[in-house]
């Protein structure tokens, strides 16, 4: 009898248990860019961070504007996740007052405002029929700038409108 020769054939499988989570910092008024943060969950470290499945880095935050991605999460082994999120656009708030005017002494004027601003507020509060609402009616005894203050979700802008007050002409006749 010839000695039997065995061959071993193994191969080491890695099954991973890697999982994705991803977190962001919405876009504000004033930073049009979300904050993406994605995090490795278990796997093998170290790990590469990518928000188009091409370009990998080392760093898990993006910053990038508001839109729909996929963000991806590679690990040692090359195992690779993925996860879907969605930043909102910001809604940005507007305000237009009327043009400068004039004005006679004694004579009123509405402020007619376009906006999309859910609350208001004029300054000076004089001679202003009501400083909180979009169009008050404004009666100013001298020369005076109004600013509008216009405010949605956390966001707010300003406008101006100078209004020139001239005195009235008065008239005497003598015979």
């Amino acid at each position: 009898d010839c000695p039997i020769n065995t061959l071993p054939n193994t191969k080491e499988a890695t099954i991973s248990t890697l999982d994705i989570d991803a977190t962001f910092a919405p876009p504000t008024c004033t930073d049009a860019n979300a904050t993406v943060t994605v995090t490795a969950i278990d796997g093998r470290a170290p790990f590469q961070y990518s928000i188009n499945a091409t370009d990998y880095q080392s760093s898990a935050t993006f910053r990038v504007p508001a839109s729909s991605y996929k963000v991806y999460v590679k690990d040692d082994d090359d195992c690779i996740v993925s996860k879907d999120i969605v930043i909102p656009f910001v809604e940005t708030v507007t305000a237009q007052t009327i043009d400068d005017l004039t004005i006679c002494e004694g004579e009123s004027i509405q402020l007619a405002t376009t906006s999309n601003a859910l609350s208001f507020n004029w300054l000076p509060t004089t001679a202003i029929s009501d400083p909180t609402t979009k169009d008050p009616v404004a009666a100013p005894t001298t020369t005076t700038e109004y600013t509008v203050r216009a405010i949605r979700n956390g966001c707010e802008v300003t406008d101006n409108v100078l209004i020139t007050v001239v005195p009235k002409i008065t008239m005497t006749t003598t015979p």
